[in-house]
């Protein structure tokens, strides 16, 4: 396991308030009918459960933005990062599904650094988050990892799934630390939530 990449963690919690499993929840979301090519769309805070909202008022953290992707069986998503800019953004991602798919993270390229515009093509999602676009040209492959459950996972690298022969959801949170008033990196995320952390 690379942690500045993921790190799997011992989470077993109910996401949100209503009585259906999380795939269940999804599916019977209007806003997963209305969503383009049923990809993503964004739920809003209010339909959390305690529990969750617990979890990160416990270690002093702010939900900021929660996701919902998914990827169709034999798919391959494109690589990107999240946000306007490279850096250091983890994310808490619970993935459902999917289990003989890999999460792939890879690194600019050197040909790619020596290009005039070397921050990719900028985008925003179709729920409005930023986001940059690479080619593959652009990178070479820095790690993989097959995820299931909760994970700590660096958002800030250009990264992408390559899914296989099970529906693949995943409910993504972007947190921030309410004393420093910003998104933690990597290693501060690690930290944060040691007590859960999953030893490979």
């Amino acid at each position: 396991m690379n942690p500045f990449y993921c790190v799997p963690l011992n989470l077993d919690l109910k996401l949100f308030k209503s009585s259906d499993d999380t795939i269940s929840f999804i599916r019977n979301n209007p806003l997963w009918a209305s969503s383009p090519y049923k990809l993503y769309f964004r739920v809003d805070t209010s339909e959390l459960s305690d529990e969750l909202l617990e979890l990160f008022e416990k270690h002093n953290q702010q939900v900021k933005l929660i996701e919902v992707f998914y990827v169709y069986p034999n798919a391959e998503t494109g690589i990107h990062t999240d946000g306007f800019r490279r850096g250091d953004f983890p994310k808490l991602n619970f993935v459902f599904g999917g289990e003989d798919s890999t999460m792939n993270w890879w690194k600019i390229s050197d040909e790619y650094k020596r290009k005039e515009y070397s921050q990719g093509i900028y985008t925003k999602s179709l729920i409005e988050a930023d986001s940059i676009i690479y080619e593959k040209t652009d990178v070479d492959f820095a790690y993989s990892k097959t995820l299931s459950g909760a994970a700590l996972i660096q958002a800030g690298s250009p990264h992408n799934i390559v899914n296989k022969h099970q529906d693949r959801f995943c409910v993504s949170f972007i947190f921030a630390d309410k004393t420093l008033k910003r998104r933690l990196t990597m290693r501060e995320a690690i930290d944060k939530f040691k007590e859960y952390n999953v030893v490979p």
